[in-house]
């Protein structure tokens, strides 16, 4: 009886802690007025990342950030320009592809909310040479002057966090285009999203068009090699779930 009643006071204890709004981390949004209207900005932007609410609320207000609302297809960054700010998807999807002269797109990567975009060219004071391009209706940014993020130690330790995050996934991805074989690239790819998810079940996170995109392959390609690892026994999917059958077998075909 005294074991039960320990335990619930540490329960009790603990969601008290979970439930003060000083104590809450990156898991809650804050509402802010910006220009009459109410603005949501999110605590799970890896820029506020480890900052409790009344911490952000006081940071917040120092920023002097804009807000920009796009539409599908329109061009948030296109190449040879310059920017001083970063910017953090408050809703919608982006679209990071590198453009031939042909207007061919390679993309390089697919944002969603929280994500933050421009952060390396706005630091390095460099014409960007990528072409940002917004892929849902009702796309909203917030766009901070990379100048006021540096007045602030948490988030300058965050902003090198997040670009170190971002040169192991561009590393990845050089890795993937790296690869003759579609199997190959296929491979890996499942292979480091179980890693990541800490799972053999998993959910790809694009569609089949944009999986072939990321990897640089074709759709028909994709589908068919896909269709091959299930035929063998070594995966199971269904839409964009994946299910790692036998690791092992799959393993084998990295090259």
């Amino acid at each position: 009886m005294k074991y039960l009643t320990l335990y619930h006071v540490i329960i009790y204890i603990m969601l008290n802690i979970l439930l003060d709004e000083s104590y809450m981390l990156i898991y809650t949004n804050i509402s802010i007025n910006f220009g009459g209207e109410t603005l949501i900005i999110p605590y799970k932007s890896e820029l506020f990342n480890n900052l409790k609410k009344n911490q952000v609320e006081q940071i917040i207000s120092d920023l002097n950030f804009t807000i920009k609302n796009y539409e599908k297809n329109d061009i948030i960054f296109k190449g040879d320009e310059y920017i001083d700010s970063l910017g953090i998807i408050l809703s919608g999807k982006v679209l990071i592809a590198k453009e031939t002269s042909k207007g061919n797109k390679t993309m390089i990567a697919y944002l969603d909310e929280n994500s933050t975009i421009g952060e390396v060219m706005a630091i390095a004071k460099n014409r960007i040479t990528n072409l940002v391009v917004c892929v849902h209706d009702n796309t909203q940014i917030m766009f901070i002057p990379i100048v006021n993020i540096y007045k602030f130690d948490e988030l300058k330790i965050n902003l090198i966090e997040l670009l170190a995050r971002k040169a192991l996934y561009l590393n990845k991805r050089v890795h993937y285009l790296q690869l003759k074989s579609i199997r190959g690239k296929l491979s890996i790819f499942l292979l480091d999203l179980a890693e990541t998810n800490v799972s053999s079940t998993f959910s790809i996170p694009f569609n089949r068009q944009k999986t072939a995109e990321y990897l640089n392959v074709s759709r028909p390609s994709l589908s068919r090699e896909l269709a091959f690892f299930k035929d063998k026994g070594i995966i199971d999917y269904y839409k964009e779930t994946i299910k790692i059958i036998k690791k092992s077998e799959l393993e084998k075909f990295q090259e």
